[in-house]
């Protein structure tokens, strides 16, 4: 039964209720809908603030199944009925009781194994989202000083007000002068009310709020603070200047992001740089009970996987020159988050691009254990990458096993200025651009079956 053919079950009418009790009724269930759809996390760790295709998939099967329990809430609703009705005098009431329970079994037993068929489905796929996780990114959107959402094409990371919603509560974020510090206003009420001030490096370093359950995550210039949605209260989680650690070494140059939380563990990862080097990657783990950070390993978090499995990267121990982009182009590994610790699971290589231009990684669409990713196998003898040789390599989640898919040569790329960068790896063909020997650009596309390379200018030359 669909949510809007609810009113369409007359077995309401023998509940004795008037229409007002129904529709106060029918509009806690629609409420119910509409929270159990609010549930579903977003859980990449590159927080595009978007969700992904393939998660759409994610939500369809959970509101069926939330549906499914509330059909199921329909027909025990329908049963009590006809029982009150067959309990008036001259109907046998045991036996009309015995046949409603029956029935009610029979149907709320049915809607159990459909709901049980797609929990198992929904397991079996490795899905990414997973029930019980509570941690995400919050999206915001620029806003006026009342928390009236303003619809701009161009959002600049250093607009006056920012909006973020989190279940029932509304956030705001608001830069005040000298534009390095936000205020944090929390709406109670009509009134948003500041519950924190912070200070950031400048106006450009953008204020990111990360959630678990109902406390807000952020970072400002002393390290990690939380704010309670409930009480209302903001506090440090840890200052860097108290870890003990390399983050005190945190400046303007340094990164840092909250890649996961769960209820034992906060893991962060970023890059530390200093004036005297470019420094280096780290991941730690935030040990809640016992207020300590751990430091995992000198890998950086670069993506969320699936469920505990995540993508780092590691220092290469090569050169890069100018044709490599060192953000992209590193030994990478799969890994698992254990307690607070990682499990390298497996290498999928040393020169390694696993994002395309859109900043996501490829899966398969026959097959969505596995994703697409290109290694750079060939070295020229100056020690540097030759980006001419591509190598298209699968990783299998379910088995953790690397495959190579095939190697193709680029014939007139530019030595000195490639422009090389990947559109898409599907399972027919890998697309691509780059600048060719006359320094112009070129769309490249590699047919994976036929094994036929075409090219030609991204724009026709006078």
């Amino acid at each position: 039964m669909r949510y809007k053919d609810i009113k369409k079950n007359k077995a309401y009418e023998n509940l004795g209720m008037n229409e007002e009790e129904v529709n106060n009724l029918l509009a806690d269930c629609i409420e119910k809908k509409q929270e159990l759809k609010a549930g579903i996390s977003d859980l990449s760790v590159r927080r595009n603030e978007k969700m992904k295709k393939k998660e759409y998939g994610d939500v369809l099967k959970k509101v069926a199944v939330a549906s499914l329990s509330l059909v199921a809430t329909g027909a025990i609703i329908a049963g009590v009925a006809i029982y009150k009705d067959n309990t008036k005098p001259g109907n046998n009431s045991m036996a009309a009781k015995e046949t409603t329970i029956k029935e009610t079994q029979k149907f709320t037993e049915k809607v159990t194994e459909k709901e049980t068929e797609i929990e198992i489905q929904t397991l079996n796929e490795n899905e990414k989202v997973k029930k019980s996780h509570k941690f995400g990114c919050i999206c915001t959107e620029n806003c006026d000083d009342n928390g009236n959402v303003i619809e701009e094409d161009v959002i600049a990371s250093h607009e006056k007000n920012r909006l973020a919603k989190h279940g029932k509560y509304e956030v705001m974020q608001t830069l005040t002068d000298p534009n390095k510090k936000y205020d944090i206003k929390l709406k109670q009420g009509d009134k948003f009310k500041i519950v924190d001030s912070i200070s950031m490096i400048d106006e450009y370093h953008q204020l990111t709020l990360y959630y678990y359950g109902k406390n807000l995550y952020y970072f400002d210039n002393e390290g990690l603070k939380t704010l309670n949605l409930k009480t209302a209260k903001a506090d440090y989680v840890f200052k860097y200047s108290e870890s003990g650690t390399e983050l005190v070494n945190h400046s303007w140059s340094s990164r840092i992001d909250i890649c996961d939380i769960d209820d034992s563990y906060i893991y962060v990862s970023g890059h530390i740089s200093t004036d005297e080097n470019d420094g280096n990657d780290y991941s730690y783990s935030y040990d809640i009970k016992n207020k300590k950070l751990n430091k995992i390993n000198a890998k950086c978090f670069e993506w969320d996987l699936r469920d505990d499995l995540i993508i780092t990267k590691d220092e290469p121990n090569y050169m890069i020159s100018s044709e490599g982009d060192s953000l992209t182009e590193s030994p990478k590994y799969v890994e698992r988050k254990v307690d607070g610790k990682i499990e390298t699971l497996r290498k999928l290589g040393d020169r390694v691009w696993v994002f395309t231009e859109d900043n996501d990684l490829s899966f398969s669409k026959s097959d969505n254990n596995k994703f697409y990713y290109i290694s750079f196998d060939k070295v020229k003898q100056s020690g540097y990458t030759d980006y001419s040789e591509v190598t298209v390599m699968a990783y299998n989640i379910k088995t953790n096993e690397t495959e190579k898919i095939d190697v193709f040569t680029i014939p007139n790329m530019n030595i000195g200025d490639k422009g090389f960068w990947f559109k898409e790896i599907t399972d027919g063909s890998v697309k691509f651009y780059y600048n060719n020997e006359q320094g112009h650009q070129e769309n490249g596309e590699y047919n994976l079956k036929t094994k036929k390379l075409t090219h030609k200018l991204a724009v026709e030359q006078d």
